[in-house]
């Protein structure tokens, strides 16, 4: 299975870690929910990784036909109805993460997919506090 992870590494601080934002898109688009064996081992996951603090919030976005992109220049306001990002155009499911380092994330994404299956994880950092110097 070849699956795309653009890994982009910030480290925050020696014992804080990394906060990022993953978005997956599986292989045969958001299709309704999984079967009810793969859903709850996905719950399983979830409350485990929460309970030691590195699944911080999960959740999912519609399709980006459902979405609006809105613009401002100089004094006046543009709405574009149903002009959501690329990555969205199907809907997309995300988790906001934490991990020591750059191995502990992949070890996180490589556990999700085990249940997930097929699809693609792309990967964000997060600021958590200002820029680095």
């Amino acid at each position: 299975m070849y699956v795309d992870i653009n890994v982009i590494v910030n480290i925050c601080g020696a014992n804080k870690g990394m906060r990022y934002i993953s978005f997956f898109r599986p292989a045969g688009g958001m299709n309704g929910p999984s079967d009810p064996e793969d859903m709850a081992n996905m719950r399983a996951l979830a409350e485990r990784e929460m309970k030691v603090g590195r699944l911080l919030m999960t959740g999912a976005f519609l399709p980006a036909a459902q979405g609006r992109r809105v613009r401002r220049a100089g004094s006046e306001i543009h709405v574009d109805e149903g002009a959501g990002l690329q990555l969205f155009a199907d809907g997309c499911g995300f988790a906001i993460l934490q991990a020591k380092d750059a191995a502990d994330q992949l070890a996180q994404i490589e556990k999700f997919l085990s249940i997930a299956g097929d699809g693609e994880c792309i990967i964000v950092p997060m600021m958590d506090g200002p820029p680095p110097e």
